[in-house]
């Protein structure tokens, strides 16, 4: 029997699945920013002593499950608790720096295999692997129960940002339409539509991000699929027999692979059923329950004596708790921060870069007036400059501002701040990059510094050269979308060939460099950034448009031609690019 726990982020449905036979709701206390849980974390409930006012009379934890904190804010007061702290990290590889000052506060860590190896290099030797996805029996059928018409599918992340790699395998996969196969490609498929996608297709195609097992290497076999994972993946031999129970793949055979399994169906059935067995008999949530378990029983979960810590440690963590607020993607809210942020202490720099950033989370409601935006993005600005000054080795207030300003449209601004934050920038170390970002989407500048961040064999110096690299390319976009305002073409066009020169990926600078390039009649130039773009950004719609529209002014109507009906092949399997029928429709 498990200990009585909070289960922090978990949904009712989540939990059910996730504990599988050892779920107890009597025991298992779901709490979460998410509806469907026991105890609804909100914008009155955002403290560990809040939830404890919720548990049931003399109910008291003996341990608290925290999923996934590299995406939901946890509550204040966690690292308080008296009890152990488990972390489940799903996604280091796009959180490690929202979450890496306070994992030293969990007693056990469980995360991916290539995840658990980069932290315990790191020094946290709590950090272990563990499987932490699988099935859920209430929604695979059996291998019998559905009609397999669909010949290879893939439902997941599109996000070229998040899932680089990904996308120029999905672009390869479209191209099999040629050859009569049936693809089906989506995304934002859920309940249902997801199960009913995953449960007809014959070839489910798999490509992890961190060369894992990931949600959908379980239930592609689960639902009576044969799976194509990439060869060489760290984890699936502990789980699958290559071509016994899964088909590995690589660049020079995927695509004679699948034509082989389509036309030899008692050879595809066999491997998907063999599959679905080891799967269900081995893989199942409760199984690796009871792994993790039995990791957590044999090292023991002693706590970690943080209720010990010296007040700067305390000021510090305090610092760390808000950053993992900051950039969560559910649950960051103005009132917790502004809580956290209370107990931060150190440096001045450090304290009013973050003061201005979350300040300026607030310019997203709607509730309020142009001038009260107006008001807060003044005393932001006036922060960043006042921690600028404060502390003139730390560059990212100066950046922090150039993002704000150029988000806002205050384009002369930017102009004129640029050359402070170039001359600061340049040889900056690793510490010039401390602190809380303005710019926090899931876009490829924030991936990217995460994978820096990351990045576990790095030298300092080295991470540091890539970070100053990404943010002067980050800047030089600011400053050429500045130009752009004024229609300073020629100094736009400068400005995004200094982007793309610091990172060459910076697929937004390329297309704006593009652009700027052919309103200069540079179209060789012109075409040259667009075949790059859509080389490796493969889904950049406007990018393979205004390529088409290049061809075709520039007397290539062939090519036009061709990279339309490419691409309309790519419409047929992703129904989720419909909309770019009728734009690509006058070239075919």
């Amino acid at each position: 029997m498990l200990p009585r726990a909070i289960c922090l982020h978990f949904t009712n449905a989540f939990a059910k699945a996730f504990f599988g036979k050892h779920y107890d709701p009597e025991r298992l206390i779901t709490v979460s920013w998410e509806e469907n849980c026991r105890i609804r974390l909100h914008a009155g409930c955002h403290t560990m002593e809040a939830v404890r006012t919720q548990l049931p009379e003399g109910w008291e934890p003996e341990l608290v499950w925290v999923w996934s904190p590299e995406f939901h804010a946890n509550p204040a007061g966690l690292f308080e608790e008296r009890v152990p702290l488990v972390a489940l990290i799903s996604d280091w590889n796009l959180g490690y720096g929202t979450v890496c000052g306070t994992l030293p506060d969990y007693d056990a860590i469980f995360t991916d295999k290539r995840g658990a190896e980069l932290l315990r290099r790191r020094g946290l030797r709590q950090a272990a692997y563990a499987p932490l996805y699988s099935y859920d029996p209430a929604i695979h059928f059996p291998v019998s129960s559905a009609v397999k018409d669909i010949d290879v599918s893939i439902v997941g992340n599109l996000n070229h940002e998040v899932q680089e790699e990904r996308s120029l395998w999905l672009k390869k996969l479209c191209a099999l339409r040629r050859k009569g196969v049936r693809v089906r490609i989506a995304t934002n498929l859920f309940g249902a539509d997801y199960n009913d996608v995953m449960n007809r297709s014959k070839i489910v195609f798999n490509r992890s991000i961190r060369s894992e097992m990931n949600l959908r290497a379980y239930e592609a076999p689960a639902a009576g699929a044969l799976m194509m994972l990439e060869d060489g993946n760290g984890e699936v031999e502990e789980h699958l027999v290559p071509f016994e129970e899964y088909v590995p793949y690589h660049e020079n055979n995927y695509e004679q692979l699948i034509l082989h399994y389509l036309s030899d169906p008692a050879g595809r059935e066999a491997i998907a059923a063999a599959g679905h067995t080891k799967i269900v008999e081995t893989d199942s949530y409760t199984h690796h329950m009871d792994r993790i378990w039995g990791l957590l029983q044999s090292k023991g979960i002693p706590e970690a004596g943080r209720s010990r810590r010296s007040d700067a440690v305390r000021e510090e963590r305090a610092f760390a708790h808000l950053t993992q607020v900051y950039y969560a993607s559910q649950g960051r809210s103005s009132q917790l921060m502004e809580l956290l942020l209370n107990r931060v202490g150190g440096a001045e720099a450090r304290r009013k870069n973050a003061q201005a950033c979350v300040r300026l989370l607030l310019l997203g409601e709607p509730s309020l007036g142009t001038e009260h935006k107006t008001a807060l993005l003044q005393l932001s600005v006036r922060d960043w400059e006042q921690a600028a000054e404060a502390e003139p080795e730390n560059a990212l207030p100066l950046f922090n501002l150039l993002s704000a300003m150029s988000a806002s449209g205050n384009h002369r601004v930017v102009l004129d701040r640029f050359d402070r934050f170039l001359s600061r920038a340049a040889q900056a170390g690793i510490g010039a990059w401390d602190g809380l970002l303005f710019a926090i989407p899931y876009d490829d500048f924030r991936v990217e510094r995460e994978r820096i961040l990351g990045g576990a064999e790095e030298l300092e110096w080295r991470a540091a050269a890539q970070l100053n690299a990404l943010f002067l390319s980050e800047a030089y976009e600011y400053k050429g979308k500045a130009h752009l305002n004024f229609n300073e073409w020629e100094s736009a066009y400068a400005s995004f060939k200094k982007s793309v020169e610091f990172r060459s990926n910076n697929i937004e600078a390329r297309y704006l460099l593009a652009s700027a390039a052919a309103q200069l009649t540079r179209w060789e130039e012109a075409r040259t950034h667009l075949e790059l773009l859509v080389r490796f950004a493969p889904f950049h719609w406007q990018g393979v448009v205004r390529l088409c529209e290049l061809y075709r002014a520039t007397g290539k109507e062939e090519k036009a031609k061709g990279l339309a009906l490419e691409y309309m092949d790519v419409i047929e399997a992703m129904s989720v690019y419909e909309v770019w029928r009728e734009r690509l429709a006058d070239y075919v």
